[in-house]
């Protein structure tokens, strides 16, 4: 096997362990994260920042990503090695 079949092979591994831990809803729904104190914004900042600036995308949107990825990955990885031999 060549390297470069070997090295996406293991990114796409990872990328699957990675985006399957992110896309299932029992490992995110475990974890919390607490915080205690005040959030601090720049002095000269006298409001809040607008909330369309900042958009958060869901983990599970970026779990099925990165499985795709993944796939993406496997799928070269198969590609070339076919293509070697």
């Amino acid at each position: 096997m060549k390297k470069v079949v070997l090295i996406l092979c293991i990114l796409g591994f990872t990328s699957l362990i990675v985006g399957s831990v992110l896309a299932f809803a029992d490992v995110r729904n475990s974890v919390t994260i607490t915080s205690y104190g005040t959030i601090r914004y720049p002095e000269n900042s006298t409001s809040l920042p607008d909330a369309e600036e900042y958009q958060a995308v869901p983990l599970w949107q970026i779990g099925y990503l990165t499985i795709f990825v993944s796939i993406g990955f496997f799928t070269v990885a198969f590609l070339d090695n076919r293509k070697s031999t």
